[in-house]
């Protein structure tokens, strides 16, 4: 059972429904995340393994995983079936669609950082649901498209880099990014209150 916890201590810091409909994860502050039956919001597991506040998280397409960004930067993977965290991530990655595309720490999102940024440099990742292309927002006032996955390191990153397209569009930097359709992206920014 999960340790009943006092409301004002914990904030919720993402939430994201499974494909399926019937299940809500739930990201929190206290680095655990809270999986809930649909509509009834009743407990099915909650797992506690990230060092740090959970920053992003996505489903598999058959609902059956979740993936988790924390601000320790860690990439945890569990199996929501067992309430288990999947330690091998092999064994989910080899057949693994994932649904969404929130964590900025991914495999599929390997290439999107150049190496002389930190962890909190790229504050959010989406992907396009019609065409294989992301979106990533940054802390320089940045919006970019990559090809998905964007998995390319050293000089292989640097041969594809004309596939990548920026833009800027905000004074500071950009909190989040979503694609309506794909051929919209919408961006929200930080303090240019944009």
């Amino acid at each position: 059972k999960a340790k009943r916890r006092d409301a004002k201590s914990v904030k919720v810091t993402c939430v994201a429904f499974s494909p399926s409909g019937s299940l809500v994860a739930v990201g929190s502050n206290d680095t655990t995340v809270y999986i809930c039956e649909m509509p009834s919001l009743k407990l099915k597991a909650h797992f506690n393994k990230s060092s740090g506040s959970i920053t992003h998280l996505d489903w598999t397409a058959d609902s059956k995983f979740i993936r988790t960004n924390d601000s320790s930067y860690e990439l945890l993977y569990y199996n929501v079936e067992v309430g288990k965290q999947a330690t091998s991530a092999r064994a989910v990655l080899s057949e693994a669609k994932w649904a969404t595309h929130s964590c900025v720490l991914s495999w599929e999102t390997q290439g999107v950082w150049d190496g002389a940024e930190d962890g909190t440099d790229i504050n959010a990742v989406a992907k396009c649901p019609e065409a294989p292309m992301m979106a990533t927002a940054d802390d320089f006032g940045t919006v970019k498209l990559f090809p998905y996955p964007f998995q390319h390191t050293g000089n292989e990153r640097k041969e594809r880099l004309d596939a990548v397209k920026s833009g800027k569009g905000h004074a500071s930097h950009v909190t989040n990014v979503a694609f309506l359709g794909s051929n919209r992206i919408v961006s929200t920014g930080g303090k240019d209150r944009a």
